[in-house]
């Protein structure tokens, strides 16, 4: 369609939006009707994104405070324009669905009040990532224009700047102003989890639900518009998604309900994955889901199970099971296997019997190499796992090198912070495709830094630890990043590093252990190190502090790694020990080369020992620490010290 052609179209299209006003105004129309008209308003919007206002602008906030920042451009935003007022009518068919669901719970049907949840998932997505406790955050960036440093940044009185600083706290849907999608979906969650019929209740079948009579393609959607919008945390919402957990799991495992679509799987492992990351009450339904993946829906027989999967299945799957920590060694060997073997020549710009893509794009590549290094998938646990790396470093080297912009390949700043975090974590580094790439997206960040005055904060993290690394490895990486963009990145990682820290109950657990075998230390030191002990130059065991000496010797960071440092198992494939993610190895390489002797008291041996068993906790520590030649107890209870054997089986070893 030709742009005159679009406006003209966009033009009686929006005629039709104030016959519609009119309607709802008169509320005229039936629940059906409002679901139907979401639905057809969210299919114009997806063609058509101009019908509704652009997004705010993303801006710094003021020097020194914490949160989100957006400016409003006085001389472009007209409220009483057409977009805003489609933005009221969406709110207004939410509130009024709403209404008449209340009043009657089956003024829809179950298949209206999925498309309907569809719709509002398009038009109303989140803005907090997964897992986030707080929206993405900008910083200014100064930048050197011949000997002069400027911080850019437009401060014209014809522009408006909102701010909102975080107080620390985790924002979750019931702590946040609730908005008319949050409520319908709330009340689409009540209503789909009633039972089916009054008389299905009252005789042999009690526990048969609404939402049970849904397809596997309406489960599927109707999960993806609540993780899409990103409400799990209200009951309403978090009963449903474990309701649509449970109804999906039930029919792999009876094989009832038919066979499901791969898409349709695929989409209920993402949307079930983004929503745990926000209310870790879903764990349990997501695993058994998977589980039920596993052994009823993939054919273990096949040497590529993937290979009927489009890339975006494969791609989504990945990303959900990096969310969530899961390491499901079935899916993930098996995922990147066929990942692998379609980034070779013969697969490219190849599709399925069906006409789905399966070739993947340049920055679908960027999420499995992020999902892989938050997993920390190396070649020690799989050689599959390091072949993948090589070559789809390979494929993006060559994509770049063919194209005429990193934009039309849609690697954007984020894309290329996740794969110079990704290479760094899994150190993939050496060859000279991953040299050219980490040096471009370096020198590209560093020149968007001086068009836009700003850099993502999440992005400056990781572009930081990535060059605070190869600067001492791979130093041909970071060879085109100017000073002053390393000096800018360092800036914002300290002020990150100072922020105030709270203690967990391990962490104060361990260091009221410490105080009373007499070994000084330092809580929640700058580098967010849990306990900081730092040892005379001379010493031989760790009890030997000295903070105040110049020639200190030896520095030993403590640090206690709870679950979340750790990927979690499905239980169907992984019996061995939790593995630490990708950014818990990467913290401590970071530490050991700022000089810190780095030992890792993991949450599986620690709690094993009983809370109130104090002497055993602190004969833990003393073969762990090497704290002292022995601990007297009394006269008869001596702990002499013991090297720890590297695979210890129980505490006593």
């Amino acid at each position: 369609m030709g742009s005159e052609t679009n406006d003209t179209f966009r033009s009686l299209l929006r005629q039709t939006f104030d016959i519609l006003d009119q309607l709802l105004i008169g509320k005229q129309l039936s629940a059906r009707q409002l679901c139907n008209v979401a639905w057809a308003i969210a299919k114009h919007y997806d063609r058509d994104p101009l019908l509704l206002p652009a997004k705010t602008k993303r801006i710094a906030v003021s020097p020194g405070a914490r949160g989100q920042a957006e400016r409003l451009d006085l001389r472009e935003d007209d409220r009483k324009g057409p977009e805003y007022k489609l933005d009221g009518i969406i709110d207004e068919i939410a509130e009024q669905l709403k209404t008449v669901l209340e009043n009657d719970s089956w003024a829809a049907k179950e298949g209206e009040l999925c498309m309907a949840s569809w719709a509002f998932g398009l038009l109303r997505r989140r803005r907090r990532p997964p897992g986030w406790s707080h929206e993405p955050q900008v910083s200014t960036v100064p930048t050197i224009y011949g000997s002069e440093m400027i911080s850019k940044g437009n401060e014209a009185l014809d522009f408006v700047h909102f701010e909102s600083w975080d107080s620390g706290v985790m924002q979750v849907d019931e702590m946040e102003e609730c908005s008319p999608t949050d409520a319908l979906f709330d009340r689409i969650g009540q209503t789909l989890t009633m039972p089916l019929s009054t008389i299905t209740q009252e005789t042999a079948c009690p526990n048969i639900l609404r939402l049970q009579s849904c397809q596997w393609n309406e489960l599927a959607n109707l999960a993806w518009a609540f993780a899409s919008h990103g409400r799990s945390c209200s009951s309403q919402s978090q009963e449903l998604m474990l309701q649509i957990a449970y109804e999906a799991t039930r029919r792999l495992r009876q094989k009832t309900g038919g066979k499901p679509l791969s898409r349709d799987v695929a989409q209920l492992i993402w949307s079930l994955g983004t929503l745990q990351a926000d209310n870790f009450r879903l764990a349990d339904g997501l695993i058994d889901f998977i589980n039920a993946v596993n052994s009823d829906f993939m054919d273990a027989t096949k040497d590529r199970p993937f290979s009927g999967w489009s890339c975006a299945d494969i791609v989504q799957v990945a990303l959900s099971l990096a969310h969530t920590r899961l390491d499901d060694s079935f899916l993930l060997e098996n995922l990147y296997r066929e990942a692998r073997k379609r980034l070779s020549p013969g697969f490219l710009h190849t599709k399925g019997t069906d006409g789905r893509r399966m070739s993947f794009l340049p920055w679908e590549l960027s999420i499995l190499l992020w999902s892989q290094a938050r997993l920390h998938l190396t070649g020690a646990q799989l050689k599959e796992y390091s072949l993948f790396t090589k070559v789809a470093v390979k494929t993006l080297y060559d994509s770049i090198k063919n194209n005429a912009s990193m934009e039309s390949l849609g690697i954007g700043a984020q894309e290329q912070a996740n794969i110079v975090w990704s290479l760094t974590v899994l150190e993939e580094y050496r060859s000279h495709e991953s040299k050219a790439l980490l040096n471009d997206f370096f020198r590209d960040a560093a020149t968007a830094c001086t068009v836009e005055g700003t850099i993502q904060l999440e992005h400056a993290h990781q572009l930081w630890q990535a060059l605070y690394i190869l600067d001492g490895e791979c130093q041909e990486c970071v060879s085109s990043v100017p000073s002053w963009f390393r000096e800018a990145l360092r800036d914002k990682w300290l002020a990150e590093k100072s922020r105030s820290k709270t203690s967990s109950l391990r962490h104060k657990s361990i260091s009221d252990l410490l105080r009373l075998m007499g070994v000084a230390h330092v809580n929640e030191h700058d580098e967010d190190i849990d306990v900081a002990i730092i040892l005379k130059s001379q010493a031989s065991w760790t009890h030997e502090t000295d903070f105040m000496c110049d020639s200190a010797g030896m520095k030993v960071a403590v640090e206690f790694d709870g679950p979340t440092h750790f990927a979690r198992s499905t239980g169907s494939y992984n019996k061995v020990l939790p593995r630490a993610l990708g950014h818990t190895n990467l913290k401590y390489r970071i530490l050991k080369r700022q000089g810190w002797t780095v030992v890792r008291v993991p949450y599986y041996e620690f709690d094993k020992i009983p809370f109130w068993a104090s002497m055993e906790r602190q004969r833990y520590l003393q073969r762990l620490l090497k704290t002292h030649v022995n601990i007297r107890f009394s006269n008869l209870d001596v702990s002499e010290y013991k090297t720890p054997i590297s695979d210890r089986k129980t505490r006593y070893d």
